[in-house]
């Protein structure tokens, strides 16, 4: 079976974190809006968050360790951090999922038309030595109709036809949906409006990630959030029961000076005594990152990451025991998009460095 993608090449920044930092418990009550699974009960939450040190593992590249601890709540992951002009960012697309039903076609053991796992597109890249990291990109993967990017200024969906979960009939993309940029000299999260299937307007990025908003200028968009969405058709959509759904999470977002932070908690789904985080948890922490814009990435089983530098290479999560993607891909959830970091050719690095002397 021969596997096609669709190429892109960009800069990003990712936020560094200076020195050892604790931040002690805050307690936090959720507003009665939001659409909670027992909303006759507002619960409140503590996040304990611990932030180790920086750790540089390439020029331009450092990441720092993050551990989320309350007596309900336990999850570990990571936050990486890219400088600016020093590497390049290349998003992949399995056209097998863009281009399938998924109503007609679904998931099965031994499917092998349903994407790649992280690994497997590290392998199938021409320029697979100058892989340095890879991650889990977009909320839906193209299982859901909402699963959008910008490669290039062209907008890549489901292709015409093509239904995504618990879709009856296709439709065009139509409404809201929040795009995380990586263009270099255009960082943020943008709000486009899609008709059709097309913008209304000349698309404020040439290359970005859609997915449901966190923050907007430093406030929390989780109001703005559509809970029980089967399927979901637009970029604040989410087919979760409730916003107090805990699962691993990927996220993507800025800093208000341009740096771009990637941070990535893994728990036990299994857990039913301290779980998984939540929305408000994963918010809270991007927060004390200084994060002041951001979209949610992949969840649960989708939650992947290789990294050259690390032995095993590759972390996935997994999703809970007996759902039925676990059962039908018991060795990991494959991925219907990926982002990939890649070393920058050197006579572009060294243009680079020039630049910012």
């Amino acid at each position: 079976m021969r596997r096609h993608f669709t190429p892109l090449k960009v800069v990003v920044v990712i936020f560094l974190i200076t020195g050892d930092c604790y931040n002690p418990p805050q307690p936090c009550r959720l507003s009665p809006r939001y659409f909670l699974s027992n909303p006759a009960e507002i619960p409140a939450f503590t996040s304990a968050v611990r932030f180790g040190s920086r750790e540089k593992l390439i020029n331009g590249i450092r990441r720092c360790s993050v551990t989320l601890e309350t007596p309900d709540t336990y999850a570990e992951g990571e936050a990486y951090f890219i400088k600016p002009g020093q590497i390049r960012i290349a998003q992949r697309v399995a056209e097998s999922m863009r281009d399938r039903d998924v109503i007609t076609h679904w998931a099965h053991l031994g499917d092998t038309e349903a994407g790649m796992l992280i690994e497997e597109y590290v392998a199938a890249e021409m320029e697979s030595p100058n892989v340095l990291l890879a991650f889990n990109s977009h909320q839906g993967h193209f299982w859901e109709a909402s699963t959008l990017l910008v490669i290039d200024g062209v907008l890549v969906m489901k292709a015409e036809g093509k239904r995504g979960i618990q879709q009856e009939q296709y439709q065009p993309l139509s409404g809201p949906f929040w795009i995380l940029s990586f263009d270099p000299d255009n960082p943020g999260v943008f709000r486009i409006e899609l008709k059709e299937g097309k913008s209304e307007n000349p698309l404020p990025v040439q290359n970005g990630l859609s997915g449901p908003p966190l923050l907007m200028n430093g406030q929390s968009m989780l109001e703005q959030l559509r809970f029980n969405r089967r399927p979901a058709l637009e970029g604040n959509d989410l087919g979760w029961r409730a916003i107090d759904h805990q699962l691993a999470m990927t996220c993507y977002g800025y800093t208000a000076g341009g740096e771009l932070v990637i941070l990535q908690l893994i728990g036990n789904p299994d857990d039913s005594v301290r779980k998984e985080p939540t929305l408000f948890q994963v918010v809270d922490i991007l927060e004390k990152l200084g994060v002041r814009g951001a979209v949610l990435g992949g969840t649960s089983g989708d939650v992947q990451r290789y990294s050259v530098f690390d032995n095993p290479s590759v972390v996935r999560s997994r999703g809970r025991r007996g759902s039925g993607f676990q059962k039908a891909f018991p060795k990991g959830r494959p991925l219907g998009t990926a982002v990939l970091v890649l070393r920058k050719p050197t006579e572009d690095l060294g243009r680079s460095l020039g630049e910012s002397l």
